[in-house]
């Protein structure tokens, strides 16, 4: 009724056709002159195929006289035209970082900001229309915020002229396209101004035209204004870090600035000035003396009075920054010339002001994984010089590397380089060595039945736990091998990882990455983790991914693909439910629970349904219940754990949920046990049906990876991984509209002494995708840390929370965890099947990086960087990196100054050196907290602290030190001396350990003697030459440490009585000998 007759026949038609019918559709297009086309099989992909035409967005000068404008060739305005009778003129543009990827070099706080001098240049193309002299003064009252995706449309409105032929000029912008409830979004004012028709004073560029720097100025160290700026929040990247040289005479600044990348870069084409050549010329004001108490305050223009522009086209200054006279504190005025003192651009006065993170609208610290092509400029400096340098180890190991040397497994390896094979740089390992060889899964729900079996969760299959002890026992024997030490470990895994939409991936290969990325952290520059789809084009770059220097990769259909964090910037618009903090404090005081009357609440938990909550008298549980009940009005909840009722909690709980209106049962259940499970979901009465699950509960097991075992593996995946396995399955036949999983960031981003942790929960996040792409709803929120009491932290000793604190991970309070928790379920419920919501502490990020290397940061964490502190620490860089792709030596400049010290100054340095890292790895305040003479296990140095201060002692010195060096030097006086004596000598100083050198050497070489290599006699017969020569004159008998040569038992009651080293030689046996250098090496 009310559809016409052809609709309503073809959507039954239709209908019919889709139930099997075996209807004929094509007789209804008998005798049509159409022709039959094929649909697509796969769904909309929504890809832009829309002609750009040009850097500005525009198709040109057609186009824009097609819609009544005059073409305008700038890079962000495209068209202009007068309106009628008023006298003003508008120009329109659009600004997008597909189009202008540069400006993603300009941010605040994390936020991408188009600069004040793009703004500014706005307003001198808007001068040079209408016929104006220049800019009097611009105001700058909204920052304007450039979206990751899209574009911005802008308009610059200018005036007609007043009597003294000066016009007021308005900058405006608004995203382009609809907003999410369908309307056209609005229009935002970011700027106003004026444009005087007075010809601007030719400044006295003198100061430019001379010697240069000027005579007397002091040098400013630039990498030091750049590190300050960052630790304010500011975020430049190599397209604005263009200051080549700064320089402090009296109160004013002076620089050199030249703009990255200029030399046949037509990018500046179109601008007055560049923007980003304009930004850096003003960066010298951070050097301080311009503006009062600056430090640790992000400042942004503000107020611009008098800006003129001399010159187009520069791409090279000579710039001035001097006080902008009295009463104008916080102002300073700014003069830029070309390299021959020709003027380009002045600015009379810059006010700054300080922007609070708010104002910028910054995310919230909530992220995702985004994996990114590695650019192809990238893959080719990484290799550049490098030649193949790879062996494969593993029964399938010829199929995965082409024309590489192959060994059956990594014992054969260790032999091969016992009998003198030379050690390769890359030891690749196959997928089915490890079981890691599982196909990419398909999505398409079938069964339910057989649901659990396509996401690897079905209980006659444990490829979890047998994937992870083949892993873990492979990275163990790796770590502990030191002929190893300078190579690294490639991984190669089959779908393992999601690196978009739709993947599924394999749980066992998925708690493997968890389990290796925590290894990474702990033994840094030693394993790669490489994941393939199997495609011929993934095949054929095997290759060129294996000398990507990229920790983690991806490769899908021959892209190299890497992953880092990124921030969820788009806010999303969402209906928020009309109940206010107020009207909950009112209700809860009265003993109800507000219910909440938003559809975006109402579509993740069914009010009358029940929410299984695991872990509930957990920590976080007994948080995220009564959260459910008073933000999502939740009334019926089964909530879970291992001791039920009667663990201390629940009483406390239950009373707090009755007041809050909640039918609240609560059960004992194991849930690594999927019949427990089952029974505990098929207890949920029917008028009340199952609808959401949130899976809080969880369990650490800390340690190093060499004392891991499986047991302690089993005791973290019951409560996680089997315990989330059996919920999947469990519930595959209920009506869920949620299934929340509390997996850790520690999956994500690797923590030291937790692989077993870390694996654990990259079963959850892993579940979380297949389930999404399989059309079942889940999210799963990797967490960082959440208060010192809250969440698994309530298990971290005080040690690890520093350590945590000193990487830059730092506490959630209670509260903004359940704000992230929100976000994730209501404004991001169609974003990514994994979320992380991490707080982050930027300054502790970037001390980190600055001081230990980038190459010691978790990868993902290396993209929210400055680029500054990303060069050689991310993909790769050349000049940075040494043949086998490790970061270059942040300490090199420390050590050389210790080297030339004399003997005393050396040895009190290097124990500085130890005593500092000591307590840098324990958290201690300072080295003087440190006894050099007290063992290192008294003052807690565990075996995880050991392995951490060995790699931080490893890099600063740039030495392989054993993995061993705390226990055979147990004291920090001890290791001191033992670093001392490795450490290169001042040139014309005496060795260290004169007659030593090249006893490392001779050492390896014995230990690739056989017992029965009849090389065996001339090498004895030769040492015993060497030796001899010890007892020439001026030379002792006495050998290194005091100890005495061997000789046959009773020998040591004559060290006293003048017998040579050789007559103790002649009388020892050949086992004796080498029993003697054993010790002594």
């Amino acid at each position: 009724r009310g559809r016409g007759e052809r609709e309503t026949f073809a959507t039954a038609v239709a209908t019919v056709f889709t139930r099997d019918a075996g209807l004929d559709p094509t007789v209804l297009h008998g005798g049509s002159a159409g022709r039959r086309i094929d649909l697509p099989t796969y769904p909309f992909q929504r890809n832009r195929y829309w002609a750009t035409g040009s850097a500005t967005g525009s198709t040109g000068t057609s186009a824009a006289a097609r819609f009544g404008l005059e073409w305008k060739d700038h890079p962000f305005l495209s068209g202009a035209t007068p309106i009628a009778v008023s006298g003003t003129l508008l120009l329109t543009g659009r600004v997008a970082l597909s189009v202008h990827p540069w400006l993603a070099d300009h941010a605040i706080s994390g936020t991408v900001l188009l600069p004040g001098t793009a703004i500014a240049d706005l307003l001198l193309r808007a001068a040079e229309e209408v016929g104006a002299a220049g800019v009097e003064e611009l105001t700058l009252h909204e920052p304007l915020l450039l979206p990751e995706r899209g574009g911005l449309l802008v308009q610059v409105l200018v005036e007609a002229a007043d009597e003294q032929g000066r016009r007021a000029v308005a900058v405006a912008a608004r995203p382009e396209g609809p907003g999410r409830d369908g309307e056209e979004q609005e229009w935002t004012r970011h700027a106003t101004g004026l444009l005087t028709s007075e010809a601007p004073t030719v400044p006295d560029t003198a100061w430019a035209a001379g010697a240069w720097p000027p005579p007397g100025a002091e040098p400013i160290d630039v990498e030091e204004l750049y590190d300050a700026f960052a630790g304010d929040g500011y975020g430049y990247g190599p397209a604005f870090t263009a200051l080549s040289g700064v320089w402090r005479l009296g109160a004013d600044l002076f620089a050199e600035v030249r703009r990255p990348g200029a030399d046949g870069d037509s990018t500046g084409d179109g601008f007055g000035i560049h923007p980003a050549l304009f930004d850096a010329a003003l960066h010298p004001w951070r050097a301080g003396g311009l503006l009062p108490n600056t430090g640790g305050t992000t400042f942004a223009p503000f107020s611009w009075q008098g800006i003129a522009l001399h010159a187009t086209g520069a791409e090279t200054l000579r710039v001035r920054l001097a006080p902008a006279g009295s009463g104008a504190e916080s102002a300073f005025s700014v003069q830029a010339t070309d390299p021959a003192g020709a003027p380009v651009l002045t600015l009379d006065a810059l006010l700054l002001r300080p922007v609070a993170l708010g104002e910028t609208d910054a995310p919230e610290p909530l992220y995702h994984v985004d994996w990114q092509p590695v650019p192809q400029r990238t893959e080719a400096s990484a290799t550049q010089g490098w030649a193949p340098d790879w062996t494969v180890v593993g029964a399938a190991a010829g199929e995965t590397v082409a024309e590489a040397a192959v060994h059956a497994d990594l014992t054969a390896l260790r032999a091969a380089v016992a009998a003198g094979t030379p050690v390769p740089r890359l030891v690749v390992v196959s997928p089915a060595d490890i079981g890691a060889d599982a196909p990419p899964l398909d999505a398409d729900a079938g069964s339910d039945a057989d649901a659990a079996d396509r996401a690897g969760t079905g209980r006659d299959d444990d490829t979890v736990r047998d994937v992870l002890g083949r892993g873990l026992a492979l990275a163990q024997e790796w770590v502990e091998d030191e002929r190893l030490a300078d190579s690294r470990l490639v991984v190669v895994t089959h779908g393992a990882v999601a690196t978009g939409p739709g993947d599924v991936p394999d749980l066992a290969g998925a708690a493997l990455w968890g389990l290796l990325r925590s290894a990474q952290s702990e033994y840094p520059d030693r394993f790669t983790l490489l994941d393939v789809d199997g495609s011929p084009a993934s095949r054929a770059a095997l290759p060129r991914a294996l000398e990507s220097n990229e920790p983690h990769i991806a490769l899908r259909t021959g892209t190299l693909l890497v992953p880092t964090l990124a921030p969820m910037t788009t806010r999303p618009t969402v209906t928020a439910p009309s109940t206010t903090a107020a009207d909950s404090a009112a209700a809860e005081a009265q003993g109800a629970a507000p219910v909440p009357d938003g559809p975006a609440a109402d579509a993740v938990f069914d009010p009358t349904g029940t929410v299984l909550i695991t872990g509930c008298t957990g920590a976080l549980g007994l948080r995220v219940a009564p959260h459910l009940a008073r933000r999502y009005g939740v009334r019926h909840m089964l909530l879970v754990s291992r001791r039920g009722p009667d663990a201390p909690e629940a009483g406390a709980l239950e009373r707090e949920l009755v007041d809050l209106g909640v039918t609240a049962t609560f059960l004992a259940c194991d849930l690594a046990d999927i019949a427990a499970v089952r029974r505990a979901v098929a207890a949920v009465p029917p008028e009340h049906p199952l609808t959401g699950v949130v899976h809080t509960a969880g369990v650490l097991d800390d340690g190093a990876l060499t004392g891991l075992t499986r047991q302690r593996l089993d005791t973290v995946l019951r409560p996680k991984a089997d315990a989330v396995r059996n919920l999947h399955e469990a519930t595959l036949d209920r009506p869920l509209r949620a299934f929340v999983l509390f997996s850790a960031a520690a999956g994500i981003l690797g923590r030291p002494g937790q692989a077993s942790y870390a694996a654990a929960n990259a079963v959850l996040d892993a579940l979380a995708e297949t389930r999404r792409a399989a059309g079942l709803p889940a999210v799963s929120l990797a967490w960082g840390l959440w208060d010192e009491k809250a969440g698994m932290a309530g298990g971290l000793d005080d040690k690890a929370l520093r350590q945590l604190r000193r990487d830059g991970i730092a506490a959630l309070p209670p509260g903004q965890g359940l704000e992230l928790l929100d976000l994730a379920l209501t404004g991001h419920r169609d974003g990514p099947a994994v979320l992380v919501p991490l707080l982050l502490d930027g300054a502790a990020l970037r001390r980190t990086a600055k001081e230990r290397g980038a190459a010691t940061m978790s990868p993902l964490l290396r993209g929210l960087l400055p680029a500054a502190l990303r060069r050689g620490g991310g993909t790769g860089a050349p000049a940075a990196a040494d043949r086998r792709g490790k970061e270059a030596d942040p300490g090199a400049g420390r050590v050389a100054r210790i080297v030339a010290l004399d003997a005393v100054e050396r040895s009190a340095a290097v124990l500085g050196l130890v005593t500092e890292q000591v307590a840098e790895v324990l958290g201690y305040a300072s080295a003087a907290e440190i006894e050099p003479g007290r063992p290192f296990r008294e003052i807690g140095v565990d075996s995880l602290a050991a392995v951490e201060l060995r790699n931080r002692l490893s890099r600063l010195v740039g030495l392989r030190l054993p993995t061993t060096l705390s226990f055979d030097h147990p004291t920090p006086k001890d290791m001191a001396e033992h670093i001392d004596g490795k450490l290169p000598r001042p040139v014309g100083a005496p060795p260290a350990g004169t007659g030593l050198e090249g006893i490392g050497d001779l050492e390896r070489v014995i230990s690739l003697l056989s017992t029965d290599d009849t090389s065996r006699a001339e090498v004895r017969r030769r040492l015993v030459k060497l030796l001899a020569a010890l007892d020439a004159p001026g030379h002792s008998g006495t050998q290194p440490q005091g100890r005495t040569a061997p000789g046959p038992t009773g020998a040591d009651d004559d060290a006293g009585t003048g017998a040579t080293v050789t007559d103790r030689l002649d009388e020892a046996t050949d086992d004796e000998i080498f029993a003697f250098l054993d010790e002594q090496l």
